[in-house]
């Protein structure tokens, strides 16, 4: 988790704060952050969305809760969904969820 939160940052060319420790995100913090980023043009929203999609190419693995997850988020922010392509340029297909 670390790693591929260390790998948003480096995409974002910004130095964020520690990340929060697991549970620690409430369902009103992260709508205030939403909001905050969705009223941003749209060069910076996709600045946002490429870090997150680094951030889940960093293990080179995609679940569906991550595409789910980064489908929402470009929704929200009424940005399109990058295609989930790692380093080397291969497209990395969905796997199934671990529960």
């Amino acid at each position: 988790a670390r790693r591929a939160y260390d790998t948003a940052a480096r995409a974002l060319d910004a130095t964020l704060p520690e990340p929060p420790a697991p549970g620690a995100c409430t369902g009103p913090a992260l709508e205030k952050a939403l909001a905050e980023i969705a009223a941003l043009p749209l060069m910076p929203k996709r600045r946002v969305i490429d870090a997150c999609t680094r951030c889940v190419l960093a293990d080179n693995s995609v679940t569906s809760t991550e595409t789910e997850l980064l489908r929402a988020l470009c929704d929200v922010l009424d940005c399109p969904m990058p295609p989930l392509i790692s380093e080397n340029g291969a497209t990395i297909g969905a796997t199934a969820s671990a529960a």
